[in-house]
């Protein structure tokens, strides 16, 4: 088997993003020896923030409507 490329060092995720979107992971990953792995099902803290940030104007939509 060919040895891999090694996957070089990025500056940032934008940076990483636009390499995978041109380059194909199956010549720098062998992933024939990938493992399964279950992952938890949280939501990332971006989308707690929006939430919360919808539930803050909700209620001050709600209170404005009510006088408060």
């Amino acid at each position: 088997m060919p040895r891999k490329k090694q996957i070089p060092k990025f500056k940032n995720e934008e940076e990483e993003r636009a390499f995978w979107d041109t380059h194909d992971s199956t010549e720098y990953i062998d992933w024939t020896k990938g493992k399964r792995v279950t992952l938890s099902r949280q939501k990332s803290s971006t989308c707690d923030k929006a939430d919360a940030s919808d539930a803050i104007k909700q209620q001050s939509h709600k209170d404005k409507k009510q006088g408060g």
